[in-house]
């Protein structure tokens, strides 16, 4: 018998990449794709969105933001601060 084993840490739901990549002088995870039913879609991120800040940490890199999830069980609540365009937007995860 397989007994299902919970996930060990958290997850947001997204692909991210630096965001320097896609954006010259751009600090923060670029958020390439977001799945469907996730903590990242319940949130209100989107493709092209830039996540600065989780959890209180400010987020510089997409390994930084990796970094923090890492650290993180299922079910953790933290706040989210991400750009989309010129607009500075705020979310609470459950991961």
């Amino acid at each position: 018998q397989l007994l299902a084993t919970p996930p060990r840490h958290a997850a947001l739901g997204a692909s991210v990449a630096d965001a320097a990549r896609f954006m010259p002088n751009a600090v923060g995870a670029y958020v390439g794709q977001v799945r469907s039913s996730s903590a990242a879609e319940r949130t209100g991120l989107r493709l092209g969105d830039i996540i600065v800040q989780i959890g209180g940490r400010p987020v510089r890199s997409a390994a930084e933001l990796e970094q923090v999830m890492a650290g993180l069980a299922p079910g953790a609540r933290l706040a989210v601060e991400w750009l989309r365009g010129d607009e500075r937007m705020r979310g609470e995860a459950v991961l």
